[in-house]
């Protein structure tokens, strides 16, 4: 049955695309799940950048407060600022602020570190980001990489 529209041309009733609707859906509902994905996934990422950066940032002013303290020693120093970078609390606890991140991802606590003023410290973590999808064999080593945080300050 056709009929006509005003301009002349011939239309088909509405009921003769009833499967193309699903059609649509197959083709954009991938990239549409792709697009929520990754952007979750960016997401992510930042807000365990943002953990890393604040995390150093807290150690370092710790460790800027007692870097001129006589009655501590350095490995005491040392030792508090590293469970302050990745426990969050001066003693070794059993839960680390970021998932995988231990006392060894933090590579540097110097008191006057090469090409600083001689007052400064400098304090520096590496964080391996694993990403939700690194259980897939591919895309899971492509998306994988370092994160690293370095926070310069000038001793108290």
């Amino acid at each position: 049955m056709k009929t006509l529209t005003r301009s002349g041309c011939t239309r088909k009733p509405p009921g003769s695309q009833h499967g193309l609707v699903v059609v649509e859906l197959a083709i954009t509902l991938p990239l549409v799940l792709l697009i929520m994905l990754a952007t979750a996934e960016v997401g992510r990422a930042i807000y365990q950048y943002t953990t890393l950066t604040k995390a150093v940032e807290s150690g370092s002013r710790y460790y800027a407060s007692a870097a001129l303290d006589i009655s501590i020693t350095d490995a005491t120093k040392e030792a508090t600022t590293e469970n302050l970078i990745v426990f969050g609390s001066p003693v070794a606890g059993a839960t680390s602020v970021l998932p995988g991140f231990s006392v060894s991802d933090v590579t540097e606590v110097a008191f006057e570190p090469a090409g600083a003023p001689a007052d400064h410290i400098r304090v520096s973590a590496d964080y391996s980001y694993a990403p939700f999808i690194s259980g897939i064999p591919i895309l899971g080593s492509v998306a994988s990489f370092t994160m690293t945080a370095t926070h310069t300050m000038r001793a108290l």
